[in-house]
């Protein structure tokens, strides 16, 4: 019965991992910041957990995919431009607040590929100086070395001509799925790498400049900081309906080649 149940938790364990610290960077942030903060929710689906503290909501649901940070006036639909409203903040709080999230991610990458290095058998009978020393150039080359392999994976997207090696670097949720569990059969210790390698996947995704996305914020927020001038709510509202048709395209084109390469 455990060994049942041993893989749909250690998958569990993994999507919730890669979306608790990616929305709690977000959460911290705009907390330390003055932002109006109305929820924290990690998963879909049904609610397992769910109260309200100082006047936000906190949520856990039954499938750990995806989560929320819901900051006042963030939807330019419903945002009145007055204070508290995340539009209404100065660039360079909304900049820092997109970017908390994919940082979180990046250090979660760097602090995987360290403990692993450091609690590898190669360094065990080191100094401990020495092991330090190790383990944080190899956290620092891994994520660099797997930064570009994960960016040319998202290239091949839109190039026709990349090789296909690169096309499956940049795998859909099915593909993940598999893959989470297969590594955590293998051992605990790849099942972390592969966890280092698709949180810095979450981040570079995350940092693309698309609308929706906290790339889409990061780019407004520096050319509103750069230009000195705020972009209308109207155009962040249009800008939102772009990107939330070129996330489902990306998001049909991963699907697609998780189907390819599940059928081929």
């Amino acid at each position: 019965m455990l060994e049942i149940l041993e893989w749909p938790m250690a998958l569990s364990l993994f999507l919730f991992s890669l979306v608790f610290i990616h929305e709690l960077g977000h959460f911290v942030i705009a907390k330390i910041l003055g932002f109006n903060v109305t929820e924290f929710s990690i998963g879909l689906g049904p609610k397992v957990i769910k109260f309200k503290k100082n006047g936000i909501t906190y949520a856990l649901s039954l499938f750990p995919i995806g989560g929320k940070v819901a900051i006042k006036g963030e939807n330019p639909n419903e945002s009145k431009d007055e204070e508290g409203d995340f539009h209404h903040a100065q660039p360079i709080k909304k900049l820092s607040v997109a970017l908390a999230g994919p940082l979180s991610n990046i250090a979660m990458t760097l602090f995987i590929f360290f403990g692993l290095a450091f609690t590898s058998a190669q360094l065990k009978n080191k100094s401990y100086d020495y092991r330090v020393q190790k383990s944080i150039q190899f956290s620092y080359d891994s994520t660099i070395d797997w930064s570009k392999k994960i960016g040319k994976g998202i290239t091949s997207l839109f190039i026709k001509e990349a090789k296909a090696t690169e096309q499956a670097s940049l795998s859909g949720p099915l593909v993940l799925t598999k893959l989470a569990v297969d590594t955590y059969k293998v051992s605990f210790r790849i099942f972390l790498e592969f966890l280092a390698v698709i949180s810095l996947n979450l981040a570079v995704i995350n940092l693309l400049p698309i609308p929706l996305l906290d790339g889409g914020h990061i780019f407004l927020g520096i050319f509103e900081t750069l230009s000195k001038r705020r972009i209308p709510l109207k155009i962040h509202a249009i800008a939102n309906r772009i990107g939330m048709y070129l996330i489902l395209s990306l998001t049909v084109t991963a699907v697609g080649q998780d189907l390819y390469h599940f059928f081929q």
